[in-house]
């Protein structure tokens, strides 16, 4: 009985190592999302480039982190400056501003998630062979 109890209480908050991965995931799309955004809502081009940097950044970082999960508090801090971009280049208000500053909080919430830890791809080794 002890056992049963032991196990439903370490079971009692599961954690699903795969919300890890699809919190990357999202963190991709939203990237990827942010670099097309600024030709459908026809940005200034400061803004455009402010948009392609950081959404090729926070796409490749995305993926990066499944091996290395440190890198997602990078995504964190881009996030900051995708929320703030429009505040601090004095950018136009309207639906470009919105959809950066839904993006940067989303991809702020998001690098916020833990990820089960990859091992990093590792070279397979050959047994040594005896000739005989």
């Amino acid at each position: 009985m002890a056992t049963l109890t032991r196990r439903l209480q370490l079971n009692a908050f599961p954690v699903n190592p795969s919300l890890g991965g699809v919190a990357r995931a999202t963190s991709a799309l939203l990237g990827t999302w942010l670099v097309f955004s600024s030709f459908v809502f026809n940005d200034p081009l400061k803004f455009q480039l402010s948009g392609w940097g950081a959404g090729i950044a926070i796409a490749v970082l995305a993926i990066n982190s499944f091996w290395f999960p440190a890198v997602r508090f990078v995504n964190t801090l881009i996030a900051l400056w995708v929320a703030a971009s429009y505040f601090v280049m004095d950018g136009p208000r309207g639906p470009g501003m919105v959809n950066t500053l839904i993006v940067g909080f989303f991809v702020f919430f998001v690098s916020l998630i833990p990820n089960a830890t990859r091992v990093s791809p590792e070279r397979p080794s050959r047994k040594a062979t005896t000739a005989s």
